[in-house]
């Protein structure tokens, strides 16, 4: 996976990783994949296409949401709005792409309306395999009428998810449709994300850690002999914690959530209402679990 900051910058580095991965996977006789999320920016130059299409990437483009809550954060080095220009890209690479999954992903404000709104904005656009996420509940507690709001948002937001996925406009949906595929093949989700377990992040100098959230902090800066002795590295340890913590323990969803993501949870126990910000992220996560639930049995009993 390439991530962060622009890995279509740089085609014929990417074009070199790539067949220098697949030729050490020949030699264990394994399989890769490759995927790429891009700010949109670079998806028009020349090459971009056919590279992705040569050795079948799956591009995710990273959109906020409609014109105005994406210019509110995501700006050109000029300072002008990035929506109009990250379009014409998107809209000249997807005519072309092969892959029948068009990746989007957005972080949405946790606001009234935003969740929804942006989903919808999404689909229309024509994007098939949408993933939306929020990191503002790791800084701030929500009023009890926001939350309510919240709630009921994802509550009309499963039932349209639903819909779209039985008509056909939507393939896939980040968090239902894991729901889903945990529900149907009876998974325990162990962890909530496997980037402090199986993950290297660079930054821009080389420098290495597990997830691409710790980067700059040296604390947990990784060596080239904690990855190649992973068994005899004291560092990996404290980063690979189980992610289920004692709050999860008698929570009914543990099985379908995995707990907290390890930078997350470092972060929230710094705070002084430590207690009630884990209370308030898990009473989120319990809903969508409740929600993704329902809409299984929903489409399972049609």
């Amino acid at each position: 996976a390439f991530i962060g900051g622009e890995p279509l910058i740089n085609i014929k580095a990417l074009e070199r990783l790539i067949r220098i991965t697949r030729r050490a996977a020949a030699t264990k006789n394994i399989g890769v994949k490759f995927l790429a999320t891009t700010n949109g920016l670079t998806l028009g130059r020349p090459g971009v296409l056919d590279l992705v299409n040569k050795y079948r990437i799956g591009v995710s483009v990273s959109l906020d949401g409609p014109r105005e809550w994406h210019n509110e954060t995501r700006h050109l080095l000029n300072g002008s709005d990035s929506y109009d220009k990250i379009m014409r890209s998107v809209e000249k690479f997807l005519s072309g792409y092969h892959s029948p999954y068009k990746s989007v992903r957005a972080t949405y404000r946790l606001a009234p309306g935003r969740l929804i709104g942006t989903y919808r904005h999404m689909r229309d656009l024509g994007f098939n395999d949408i993933a939306m996420g929020s990191f503002e509940f790791d800084n701030k507690m929500l009023s009890s009428d926001v939350t309510q709001e919240l709630f009921q948002e994802i509550s009309t937001l499963s039932r349209e998810i639903e819909s779209d996925m039985v008509s056909g406009k939507v393939a896939r949906h980040s968090w239902l449709t894991e729901i889903f595929i945990n529900l149907f093949t009876g998974n325990v989700k162990q962890v909530i994300c496997g980037a402090t377990r199986n993950h290297v992040a660079f930054d821009v100098f080389g420098k290495m850690q597990a997830c691409h959230r710790y980067l700059g902090n040296e604390k947990y800066e990784l060596s080239a002999q904690d990855i190649l002795d992973r068994s005899g590295s004291t560092l990996l340890p404290t980063i690979m914690q189980h992610s289920k913590t004692k709050h999860c323990s008698a929570c009914w969803a543990r099985s379908l959530c995995g707990g907290e993501c390890f930078h997350v949870a470092k972060e929230i126990n710094l705070k002084d209402n430590a207690s009630a910000l884990q209370d308030q992220i898990c009473n989120f996560k319990r809903h969508k679990f409740r929600e993704g639930i329902r809409a299984y049995t929903s489409i399972m009993s049609t």
